[in-house]
């Protein structure tokens, strides 16, 4: 590289401090130049290269787009990594000026003499060691403003969790949202006690004319699409089995608590979708009964219907509904059906995990909390999401909560819950038997 200017040397310099300008001279000499325009890709990057002048952007593949890191300018070293022998990251050098590189291979670093290759060498030591002090620091930086951001998300996140219990308006309103059916209570209750088995949900329904109509004509009904006409509620019990004919059966009550709207016909469909998950998720961690599980997973959106009415009946006040938070309103029609706080204290929680770490989860609902919460998370996996790691702000640490701390999302859903799921495939609602069949042609070897 000849004819030197003095504001090239002066970036060599920068860049080589240590070297003497006449070592300086022959490595360049051994070296060549690239220049680009602006917006040109450097495309070669198996060498480094000291920028004489212009600027460079460098930027990488992040959080599902490509991001600008920095700009690299005169003086300063690009790529200089390869020359340790580590190979780069998948990191894009774009010029953003018109810019001139000297290009440092291997071949011209060896080509010095062992005097010259040695100072080179404690020279390009001095600039990865500076850099990986600066590493550190932005490190901390970024430590410090997570906490500061986790901190704040914490803070608006709690914003909305408030007591309306006395709040007379969402008390009329709770008090006008129609009662979960006896059948369904009173199952609820049972399961929840461990008081019932399979023979006497078969009785409870047998006592109840209405009910076992409704159980049949459900069962043979497209939600199921079973091939075979299902006559009695014993055959049922065999086809279905024990969880199965409960959610049926209390996810029917839920129904009836719920506006005939569309929308709600959706929103038990995905209760009824986290219920299945629930019961696997925690069957498969051995955490909490399973069918206790399930029964969360049905009433986890309840307090949508209270949301429904309250805009109904108050719709100039609509823009400032949309902060009453309706986990809380779940929790509070719940406690007003008289359910056990186990369920009720659950549903309150079931969002933490989108804003704050288990920690802030009380103890006796923690457990329940991250299962509907990984329950979630498979259902959006199974539904199609793309996949990311982690899904969530504090996915790794519910993750600890049931004691699975070494997998990742796609392994909860498709080596541990998805199997289990399809092994009784053919007992589900038929659009959960939908998503599974999709996911095992997709994935055949599940």
């Amino acid at each position: 590289m000849q004819d030197l200017d003095e504001r090239k040397i002066t970036s060599l310099q920068t860049a080589l401090n240590g070297m003497q300008p006449e070592q300086i001279r022959t490595l360049s000499e051994l070296s060549e130049v690239r220049s680009l325009r602006p917006g040109d890709l450097l495309d070669e990057t198996a060498h480094a290269y000291v920028i004489l002048d212009g600027e460079v952007d460098v930027f990488r593949y992040l959080g599902g787009r490509t991001r600008r890191l920095t700009t690299h300018r005169a003086g300063q070293w690009l790529n200089e990594a390869v020359l340790t022998g580590v190979n780069g990251n998948d990191d894009a050098f774009v010029a953003n000026a018109p810019t001139r590189m000297m290009e440092v291979k291997q071949s011209s670093i060896d080509a010095l003499n062992e005097k010259t290759r040695l100072v080179f060498y404690q020279c390009l030591n001095r600039v990865l060691a500076q850099q990986a002090q600066a590493c550190v620091a932005r490190e901390k930086l970024y430590a410090e403003q997570n906490v500061a951001l986790k901190e704040q998300i914490l803070t608006e996140g709690l914003k909305t969790r408030k007591d309306y219990g006395q709040v007379e308006m969402i008390q009329r309103i709770v008090e006008k949202v129609p009662r979960l059916p006896v059948f369904a209570s009173s199952l609820a209750f049972k399961l929840l006690e461990d008081r019932i088995s399979a023979s006497e949900v078969a009785r409870l329904v047998k006592e109840d004319p209405s009910l076992l109509a409704l159980v049949l004509k459900t069962i043979n009904s497209a939600y199921y699409s079973f091939q075979e006409k299902i006559v009695d509620i014993n055959h049922a019990v065999v086809i279905l089995g024990f969880n199965e004919l409960y959610q049926l059966i209390v996810g029917e009550g839920i129904r009836r608590t719920l506006p005939n709207v569309s929308t709600f016909q959706k929103l038990y469909i995905h209760c009824s979708a986290i219920s299945h998950l629930a019961f696997v998720v925690s069957q498969v961690a051995q955490i909490e009964r399973p069918t206790h599980m399930a029964t969360a997973g049905l009433l986890h959106a309840v307090g949508e219907t209270v949301m429904y009415f309250l805009h109904k009946q108050n719709a100039k006040l609509s823009i400032f509904l949309d902060f009453i938070n309706s986990d809380q309103l779940g929790a509070l029609l719940l406690k007003h059906w008289n359910l056990p706080e186990s369920i009720h204290a659950t549903i309150a929680h079931k969002t933490y995990p989108d804003f704050a770490p288990p920690e802030k989860v009380p103890d006796a609902v923690r457990e329940k909390v991250a299962i509907l919460h990984l329950a979630h998370l498979c259902l959006m996996q199974l539904k199609g999401a793309k996949p990311k790691d982690p899904p969530s702000m504090y996915f790794n640490d519910y993750c600890h909560v049931l004691h699975w701390d070494q997998l990742d999302w796609h392994t909860i859903t498709f080596k541990k819950v998805l199997p289990v799921l399809a092994k009784h495939s053919d007992t589900l609602p038929s659009y959960l038997r939908k998503l599974i069949n999709d996911q095992n042609r997709a994935m055949p070897d599940i």
